[in-house]
């Protein structure tokens, strides 16, 4: 089989520079996310949220403005259906919509601002690309640097510079090939990226201003192969990375380490000697991974129970993390993710974000094919998951 039937999804929920946060949202995070559902916050009290539907082929929006939730059709940018969704925001009024065809050689873009959605733009990749694995980050008003993984393991990168995109550029390959990457910018000029390798290690690269570092290998996550990784990257403070991964196997079985969340920081001078075992659920193994962060040094993370189908958190408070993930239950309807032992394992079925200090949401697609919104209003959830429709057809394959 090809790599993409061994690809986790790349998730990733980036705080933005500070100086670009004061323009777009006056808020120290945003967001980026990518996988089934993906979810951005422009400004407080706003979420968009994007879907794609397998039946049709068609990809859909959903926005809370503060008041009212409302969906539009944004049509189909391929002849099939699409494989990936990336959602970026850069500005209060600005978003932009990335999306991979079935085939992995289409890279379609769609960019909204305060007068409506641009048309679809393939952005033409020079390889084939992998199944889930795309990336966009913004480190300033009107810049974006996209990432996608070929087939070959190749990283490939291209970016927006306000007024045109830039040619694509190959980053090499790390280790003996990329399958999930991960990146944010934590400064003005500034990008760093995390990728997974088929042999389990993590490798990292940084665009320091003027030139892309050599990959250094970050070493062997967790023991246990064939092991397929969720990622999410995340940065709460200049110089500061926190990335997180869920293994599990392909198989649906677990594997001596699968199911597991793993998480490893750097400090601003060093690496954390080793990954940090982070557990599984009381339920028992997990899958997915969502990481958001709404202040300095806090840190929350969800994952999907692979068996109970329930979405777990655990969170970091500046000293300590949790004793034991907190369980953030089912929807009403059932449980949230697809079923175990499906290939879903490819792309993400969760997104969080946070649009201010103490402020949590968190989305998921249910079995139902409904997707459910779940909220943290700063000293407490809302009470249960909300059902907030949509299209159906939700590409949870």
């Amino acid at each position: 089989m090809s790599r993409r039937g061994n690809v986790r999804p790349t998730r990733g929920f980036h705080t933005l520079p500070p100086i670009l946060c004061a323009i777009a949202c006056a808020l120290p995070t945003s967001g980026v996310a990518s996988g089934h559902v993906a979810e951005v916050s422009r400004a407080p009290n706003d979420l968009d949220v994007v879907v794609s539907n397998c039946s049709t082929g068609h990809v859909w929006h959903t926005n809370w403005n503060g008041a009212n939730w409302q969906w539009e059709d944004l049509g189909k940018p391929d002849p099939y259906y699409v494989a990936d969704l990336e959602l970026l925001t850069w500005a209060g009024n600005r978003l932009d919509l990335f999306a991979t065809s079935a085939s992995g050689t289409q890279l379609w873009h769609r960019g909204w601002n305060q007068f409506g959605w641009l048309p679809w733009e393939n952005l033409n990749p020079p390889q084939t690309l992998s199944f889930g694995a795309l990336e966009a980050v913004s480190w300033g008003v009107g810049r974006i640097d996209l990432f996608a993984i070929a087939l070959s393991g190749h990283v490939l990168h291209t970016a927006f510079n306000g007024s045109a995109w830039q040619s694509w550029d190959d980053l090499g390959v790390p280790g003996d090939g990329a399958v999930t990457l991960s990146a944010v910018s934590w400064g003005s000029n500034r990008l760093d990226a995390l990728a997974m390798t088929a042999s389990g290690h993590a490798w990292h690269t940084a665009w320091n201003g003027s030139s892309w570092q050599s990959w250094d290998d970050r070493g062997l996550v967790a023991v246990g192969h064939p092991l397929i990784y969720a990622q999410s990257l995340v940065a709460w403070s200049a110089n500061r990375l926190d990335d997180f991964v869920v293994t599990y196997s392909p198989t649906g079985l677990i594997a001596p380490d699968g199911g597991r969340a793993y998480h490893l920081a750097w400090n601003g001078s060093s690496w954390e000697s080793a990954w940090d075992d982070r557990g599984i659920a009381p339920s028992g193994p997990l899958y997915d991974v969502a990481a958001a962060t709404w202040s300095a040094n806090r840190l929350d993370v969800f994952s999907l129970g692979m068996n109970d189908g329930h979405v777990w958190h655990n969170s970091w408070n500046g000293s300590n993390w949790e004793s034991a993930w907190d369980d953030r239950g089912e929807a009403p309807s059932g449980r949230l993710g697809p079923m175990p032992g499906s290939t879903s394992g490819r792309l993400t079925s969760l997104a969080a974000v946070a649009w201010g200090p103490n402020r949590l949401d968190v989305f998921a697609l249910g079995n139902d094919q409904h997707l459910w919104h779940d909220a943290w209003t700063g000293t407490a959830w809302q009470g249960s998951w909300d059902d907030r429709g949509g299209p159906g057809g939700y590409c949870m394959f």
